[in-house]
């Protein structure tokens, strides 16, 4: 405001007038006189000065950027502070309206009390919880409320209480401190009052909550907003992080990773403590937010202490904080005032006797609330008769409280004050304009300020903006009181009004919250059509909310507006909790999008209709009906621009996933990686990470394991930060397929144990069983069967043929590889009988495949369709043959499948395959084709480290590869394959095996034995040439012969194959 007011409205004593005067020149006297003239010099004007009959004023007129009204406000300075007062809009601007309110800030100066009072210090930021709050509204359709973050105002009479704030000081050691009592037990003021007494407590931001604050996301930005007075950086929760609802593999989004891990980081590097106060948190009931905030205090830096301000006991893990002696609690015992508090308390109202101060402390069992309402009372009551009697006749009791406020307090008032209170109370928050709306009083603002000075339960709440609030117990009691009283048409009448005020001002959340009070239906789709009408599903308003509305309104009323069809899914989908997703809700959530497909292609909407059947599609995912799925996935690509990128990554991944259940190993390759693209293009780390993990599923069974192994950490580190025990799990037992093919068996073990335990966590079979799998198979390479086969069994009892198809399959086919491991032919053939009636794949007889079906697959392999179960049945049907014997069966199997395996891009299994017919073809004697068919599976193998594919064919595959030594002339390969057979060596016990010539193309002469056996002793040429008496060159000689013979290169080479061959 200027210092100097160029304007100057002015009461003339001496000429019982008021002038206007501009700097010594007075304007036309008579101006404000006249309505007309005086209106539009104010609409010329934004400020001007009054000396009135009452004092001085500092007039502004003040714009809203929004609706674009502007509402004019005093200003008087009271000693070191600056008191503002709403005026009104230029209609209501007069002489009398001016007196009024400089009488009334008068009034307040002469109530301020000299002594000064203790301020809290709270840190400055760039930018302060208000304009931080405003930028939210901005965003997130206003759905904060700036005064919520304001600490309350301190009253000036009060007990001082040490002990409590002992208490509290101690209690700053640890992490939480927990106030629990009921209503009106003095929780707020203590912390309040504590803030005020210790002004070493610098940085503190305070929370208000209520009922409203129940969704997450809104939760959160609360918390961020208020702690951005540290001067952090969080960003809130934008509209965009909705958008994660939609990600593969389509859970709800998380609000670890998106706001509370980024927010602790932050807080942690705060270079001085601060203090976050959650008050009434009682009015909490959303586990989601519960089980937030216990993630958020589990990890609390030592930078923060978290105060907590409730009437019951929350949900936390409050057993291990204090195990760990980090919560201060403070309950209503501790809370309750002592008869020598009461007596304190009472003072400047009544003096009492002891006798009475005991009897009042014990008729009020110390409830501070209480004794403020005795406080009121008695100060009507100056006999210490009547004070006695009072006190004798008072009585105990909710009710009897609830009357109080009626009868005392209520009744005590004039009948314009009585029917605003019993108007207004139905307002979390109230403001001057919108009580005047509401009630029709024009001098609602005063009366809102004569009600904060009478100290009758209104507080005003710190801020620019003059915003107030009912003590809670008062409001519920002013309400029943209005039901009572007004009726239930008044009500209703008066939630209509106040909805019609919040639409008025853009604020359609609350607008729609007071609709749905009134019961308004009509007018609450109208306002919801307005909120969800957007193209863009992310600027929907908070999750909680919705829901609350949209689960009381009739689907029947939604058909005109399909919008509301897709908020209500989305809200379904969103739900927190374990069940949410029932398969009761996904079937509704289907037909309500495809009643919203059905409207959108009657008018032709092709963006809208391409975003329904992007959430069909994930719909129908999560139901497992693959095949419509990705049909609505095609469709919806067709119909989406290419800017709308979440979306196309959803269609994208559903496509991908159906493709990897059909083993499109390629294709399901390709759509990931296209959406995983378009989640790096949004910067969604969770979309990234998601595509990520299914990317690396599909390069295992492509073969390509390193790039597996670089996608599965990445994803392992990230999912490890964020606490996604989903990803972990399923990255664990991905990881433990790589590790035990890289024969690294410990690390495997770890991996499938993590992924085992986070199952049982998780309660998901899926986990546990692809573990426990895995661990039956380390148990029989680890040569304990009996665990093996133990594990098996207890997975396949708990498993449903029917409704756990696939993990049905996994299970059988692990039996019947552990049984042929164990030489238990009848075993592992029950297992694959019991597979084959199962899948409905070509019976097994007691003989083998029956000789018709075996003629009949072995025709046009490269045009056969094999699943994942069926490939590996056919695997081990050739396997239990060359168990049997049957070597010739065996190899006319394998050969047809290696073909359909390589026309269909299954190239993991296509190695096994070949491995295996290495095996039969030497059964068969057809050795001229071994030497090539080892060179190509090395080949295919050496570059990704394949090791357990070559060691659990065991002792068979030793021998064949020894034999072929020497005929892999490669530099790369040849040490790869010295590399598998030392693996041999290490796992088998081969000590007493006999040497095999046979092995070397030439075999080594007596004389080159014994040089052999001196080069890998370490000695050069020239002391091998000393201890076999012959010149230097001629050992030269017979060294290069050695290297030709064994096809090596150097010594250490030579050495080691050696060793492998037993040549030493």
């Amino acid at each position: 405001m200027p210092r100097f007011a160029k304007y100057t409205l002015t009461w003339s004593a001496e000429l019982s007038r008021y002038e206007l005067i501009e700097g010594k020149n007075i304007l036309e006297p008579l101006l404000i006189q006249n309505e007309e003239l005086w209106l539009a010099w104010l609409a010329d004007h934004s400020s001007f000065a009054f000396e009135g009959k009452n004092g001085h004023l500092s007039v502004l007129r003040e714009g809203r950027e929004k609706s674009g009204k502007s509402y004019w406000y005093a200003y008087r300075r009271q000693g070191n502070r600056v008191e503002k007062r709403y005026v009104g809009r230029s209609a209501e601007l007069s002489v009398a309206r001016l007196e009024q309110v400089a009488a009334s800030l008068a009034q307040q100066g002469t109530n301020v009390s000299c002594e000064p009072v203790p301020k809290v210090a709270v840190a400055q930021s760039d930018t302060s919880p208000q304009q931080n709050v405003a930028d939210a509204m901005e965003a997130e359709q206003q759905i904060l409320l700036a005064p919520k973050l304001h600490l309350p105002r301190l009253a000036a009479s009060l007990v001082l209480r040490e002990r409590l704030l002992a208490r509290l000081d101690a209690g700053r050691m640890g992490k939480l401190t927990l106030i629990t009592a009921p209503a009106g037990f003095g929780k707020t003021t203590l912390v309040r009052q504590w803030l005020a007494a210790r002004t070493v407590i610098t940085r503190v931001a305070w929370i208000s909550l209520d009922s409203n604050d129940n969704d997450p996301i809104r939760f959160w930005n609360y918390v961020i907003t208020a702690c951005q007075s540290f001067g952090i950086k969080t960003k809130l929760l934008s509209s965009a992080s909705l958008a994660r609802a939609w990600l593969p593999p389509f859970e709800p989004p998380s609000l670890k990773e998106e706001a509370l891990i980024p927010l602790l980081n932050e807080l942690a590097n705060l270079n001085e403590g601060a203090l976050l106060v959650l008050d009434d948190y009682h009015t909490i009931d959303e586990p989601g937010v519960h089980e937030t905030l216990a993630f958020f205090l589990e990890y609390l830096p030592i930078t923060l202490h978290l105060v907590l301000l409730t009437r019951l006991e929350p949900p936390l893990p409050l057993a291990r904080l204090r195990g760990n002696g980090e919560v201060c609690e403070i309950r209503a015992d501790d809370l309750r005032f002592s008869a020598a508090e009461t007596a304190t308390f009472l003072q400047p109202t009544a003096v009492l006797q002891p006798e009475h101060s005991a009897r009042l402390a014990n008729r009020l069992e110390g409830w501070p609330t209480g004794l403020r309402l005795i406080s009121l009372a008695l100060q009507e009551r100056k006999n210490p008769a009547a004070i006695e009697y009072y006190l004798a006749t008072l009585s105990g009791g909710e009710r009897v409280w609830i009357d109080y406020f009626v009868a005392e307090v209520l009744s005590a008032q004039s009948e314009i004050v009585q029917r605003f209170l019993l108007q207004t109370s139905i307002l979390l928050r109230l403001t001057a304009p919108l009580c005047e709306f509401l009630t029709g009083l024009e001098e609602s603002e005063d009366i809102l300020e004569t009600l904060v000075q009478a100290n009758l339960f209104l507080e005003r709440l710190e801020g620019p903006q003059a915003w107030y609030r009912y003590h809670q117990l008062f409001a519920e009691a002013m309400q029943e009181e209005a039901r009572q009283r007004l009726g239930a048409d008044t009500l209703q009448a008066l939630f209509q009004r106040a909805s019609q005020w919040y639409e008025q001002q853009d604020l359609l959340i609350e607008a729609v919250e007071m609709a749905f009070k009134a019961g308004d239906e009509e007018h609450m789709l109208a306002l919801l059509a307005r909120l969800t009408d957007t193209a863009d599903m992310r600027q929907y308003p908070d999750i909680h909310l919705l829901r609350r509305w949209l689960e009381h309104v009739s689907l029947e009323r939604m058909s005109d507006c399909p919008q509301l069809y897709l908020a209500y899914v989305t809200v379904m989908i969103l739900r927190p909790g374990p069940d949410q997703l029932t398969q009761e809700l996904l079937i509704q959530a289907e037909q309500l999008l495809q009643r919203a497909a059905e409207i959108w292609r009657e008018r032709q909407n092709r963006l809208q209709s391409g975003i329904t059947l992007a959430l069909l599609a994930m719909v129908a995912q999560r139901r497992k009906h693959i095949d419509q799925a990705r049909e609505y996935a095609i469709q919806a690509l067709e119909w989406l621009p290419l800017d709308r990128q979440s979306e196309r990554a959803i269609c994208l991944t559903v496509i991908g996933i159906s493709a990897l259940f059909r083993d499109q190993f390629v294709l399901s390759r390709r759509m990931f990686l296209e959406s995983r693209d378009l989640w790096i293009a949004r910067e969604n780390p969770h979309g990234v990470r998601g595509n990520t993990l299914l990317l690396a599923r599909t390069c295992i069974e492509l073969g390509e394991l390193h790039l597996a192994a670089e996608y599965l950490q990445y994803v392992l580190a990230e999912a490890r930060t964020y606490n996604d025990v989903n990803d972990i799990a399923e990255t664990q037992i991905s990881l433990a397929h790589l590790f035990y093919e890289w024969d690294e068996l410990e690390a495997a073990e770890q991996a499938a144990q993590e992924a085992y335990e986070l199952g049982e966590q998780l309660q998901s079979k899926e986990p546990r069983v692809q573990a426990g799998v895995m661990l039956a198979r380390l148990h029989s390479v680890q040569g304990r069967p009996d665990a093996a086969r133990d594990n098996l069994t207890t997975l396949l009892v708990h498993l449903s043929p029917r409704y756990e198809a696939r993990l049905y399959s996994l299970v059988l086919l692990a039996q019947a590889r552990c049984s042929l491991a164990e030489g238990d032919i009848a075993g592992a053939q029950r297992s694959l009988q019991q597979l084959a009636a199962y899948e409905k794949l070509p019976l097994l007889s007691p003989i083998g495949l029956e000789e018709a079906e075996q003629t009949a697959l072995l025709t046009q392999p490269e045009k056969t369709q094999l699943s994942y179960a069926s490939e590996r049945y056919f695997l081990l049907t050739a396997r239990l043959y060359l168990a049997r014997e049957e070597a010739e069966r065996a190899r006319e199997l394998l050969t047809w499948l290696l073909t359909a395996a390589e026309a269909a891009g299954h190239c993991k299994i296509a190695v096994e395959i070949r491995a295996i017919l290495l095996l039969a073809y030497a059964a068969c004697k057809l050795r001229r084709d071994l030497p090539q068919m080892l060179h190509t599976l090395l080949r295919q193998t050496y570059a990704e480290g394949y090791l357990r594919l070559y060691l659990d064919e065991g002792e068979p595959l030793v021998r064949v590869l020894r034999q072929l030594v020497p005929h892999i002339r490669d530099k790369a390969l040849s040490p790869y394959l010295q590399k598998i057979l030392r693996a041999f060596t290490d796992q088998l016990d081969l000590a007493n095996e006999p040497v095999f010539p046979a092995a070397l193309s030439e075999p080594l002469s007596a004389q080159e034995q014994r040089v052999l056996q001196l080069l890998a002793a370490g000695r050069t040429n020239p002391e091998i040439a000393e201890s076999l008496i012959v010149s230097v060159n001629t050992i030269r000689k017979q060294v290069q012969s050695i290297y030709r013979k064994l096809n090596v290169t150097n010594r250490v080479e030579a050495s080691e194959l050696a060793r492998t061959l037993h040549l030493l």
